[in-house]
């Protein structure tokens, strides 16, 4: 999934005193925080509960799972939601 950057408080400081050496290195650290986030995010989705219907959200007439929005479904009967089976 890839490692986050390492850094301690002193980036802070620097970021503090305006160091463009340190912001650089921040902007750095945010970016590859925000994709391994979103790498953990898309992993963890189907057990993710009360998320978004990605059903709703998707721009596709394929059936998707409202969890993780993939098309690849088994049929194994009924499901039941607080509206229906």
């Amino acid at each position: 999934m890839g490692s986050k950057i390492k850094t301690d408080f002193n980036l802070w400081l620097g970021c503090m005193r305006g160091d463009m050496p340190s912001w650089n290195l921040m902007v750095c650290y945010n970016i590859q925080d925000v994709a391994l986030l979103e790498k953990l995010y898309i992993k963890l989705l189907p057990w993710i509960k009360g998320h978004a219907n990605h059903s709703l959200l998707n721009e596709t007439d394929k059936p998707v799972c409202p969890r993780c929005g993939g098309t690849h479904h088994h049929k194994r009967g009924f499901s039941y939601t607080n509206a229906s089976k």
